[in-house]
């Protein structure tokens, strides 16, 4: 009976030293796997955190472009008005108003004197008439000894 007793001890340490080690495997893949878990959820919280950085810096960039694009705009509207302010239309900048389609007695008269006002229509119409005329000539006249001048340069 003292032969079955310490082959039964021998084979109980022998089966809590298997059992210790199986606990121990357990334990390892256990830690193995929580390591796994832990490599990757560090990985993601470093992707994350560069994400971050880099919506920050968009956003950093987008709101200097805005405020660039504001003052560029601000600037040219400071120019408009400051231009519009100093700028006073000349004389020569102001064309007569174009008579109504039809009214050719107000047509006619803005190129007449007051003496020429009184002539009959006929001869009215003759002296607008000739000065245009000669006012065409004369503005391709200017326009053909430009044509000239440049042909020989």
């Amino acid at each position: 009976a003292v032969v079955s007793t310490q082959s039964t001890g021998v084979t109980l340490k022998r089966q809590k030293s298997k059992q210790a080690e199986l606990l121990k495997a357990r334990i390892r893949a256990k830690q193995m796997k929580g390591n796994k878990l832990d490599k990757v959820q560090q990985e993601a919280d470093e992707i994350l955190g560069a994400m971050e950085r880099d919506k920050t810096q968009l956003q950093f960039t987008q709101s200097k472009e805005l405020q660039r694009q504001k003052t560029i705009i601000r600037d040219r509207i400071r120019l408009m008005k400051e231009r519009a302010a100093t700028s006073t239309p000349s004389s020569s900048d102001q064309k007569p108003p174009i008579p109504p389609a039809g009214n050719t007695e107000m047509g006619l008269s803005s190129h007449l004197t007051e003496e020429e006002r009184q002539l009959p229509k006929k001869e009215q119409m003759q002296l607008v008439a000739a000065r245009m005329q000669n006012k065409f000539k004369d503005a391709n006249s200017g326009a053909t000894l430009a044509a000239l001048a440049d042909d020989e340069n």
